[in-house]
């Protein structure tokens, strides 16, 4: 699963680096549908360095390339699941 979302970044063009690698192998690795804020706090638990606007900017490169979807789930919250 995950060589195949590092293909689809690979043949979107998208550079890779080791935060972009760690925020979808944490995508991978969730059993559920995170959002933002979550998927932050997994990975800053692995990487310390990565930052809450690195995981915003990465889900939405991902998301404009179609690689992930994201999804409005609640117009109260404004929680946007990826």
């Amino acid at each position: 699963m995950e060589t195949d979302l590092l293909k689809k970044c690979y043949d979107a063009g998208i550079r890779m680096t080791a935060q972009r690698s760690l925020i979808i192998e944490t995508l991978i690795g969730s059993d559920d549908h995170p959002d933002a804020d979550q998927v932050y706090r997994r990975a800053v638990e692995r990487d310390q360095s990565i930052s809450l606007p690195t995981v915003y900017r990465t889900l939405n490169l991902l998301d404009d390339a179609g690689i992930i979807k994201k999804i409005n789930m609640s117009v109260i919250q404004r929680k946007l699941v990826y």
